[in-house]
């Protein structure tokens, strides 16, 4: 297993967050985002291919292993959500959900280096999506492959992957349900982003 290392920063915006889960109806936010409650004060959810334990004390991974603290932070923030909103199948990139003070061009940033690491590895690509539960879509377009699955219960995420070709180079975008606002604000679904590119570059 991965070893993450534990920015400050990120440490301490999770124990920032951390708090939220005091307030936390567990019985009633099991229901409605489709966590596992094991008792009154406890869920679990799968999250990235990983098993986590959620309590009123904070979040930890079932297996033991060093976690990225973005993965604890964004976990809290969904299961302290008061989303109810019902997950379609129309898909935006990350700055359709921002303010209009965010100028940023879909996700690009943060997925350009898994874009490199899987350039001229397609094959590598489809082992890491399936080990995270992404499924294949069928194929549109040449050169482009969709693939779509729930990162967690109310969060549906699609991936797409561009093929490089004599003008461009090999380009991973990904775009969510445009329920997921019902779920996160745009700062926990950047963070969101960055973990799925994460988990996808280790697998």
């Amino acid at each position: 297993m991965v070893e993450y290392p534990m920015p400050n920063g990120y440490e301490l915006t999770y124990e920032a967050v951390r708090p939220k889960l005091k307030a936390c109806d567990f019985p009633d936010a099991a229901l409605r985002l489709g966590l596992d409650l094991i008792s009154p004060s406890r869920m679990e959810a799968d999250f990235l291919g990983r098993r986590y334990e959620i309590s009123k004390t904070g979040v930890r991974p079932l297996d033991g292993f060093p976690v990225n603290p973005n993965s604890l932070s964004v976990l809290v923030y969904y299961a302290a959500s008061r989303g109810n909103a019902k997950p379609g199948s129309d898909f935006r990139l990350l700055h359709n959900f921002a303010g209009p003070i965010f100028t940023g061009s879909g996700n690009q940033w943060m997925t350009s280096s898994l874009a490199q690491r899987y350039s001229s590895d397609y094959p590598g690509f489809c082992a890491a999506a399936k080990v995270l539960g992404f499924l294949p879509l069928e194929k549109t377009k040449r050169g482009e492959f969709s693939w779509r699955g729930p990162v967690l219960p109310c969060i549906p995420v699609q991936i797409a992957y561009f093929e490089a070709d004599e003008e461009f180079p090999c380009e991973i975008k990904i775009y969510y349900d445009k329920s997921v606002s019902d779920y996160l604000e745009f700062e926990p679904l950047a963070v969101l982003t960055g973990c799925i590119a994460g988990a996808l570059k280790i697998y």
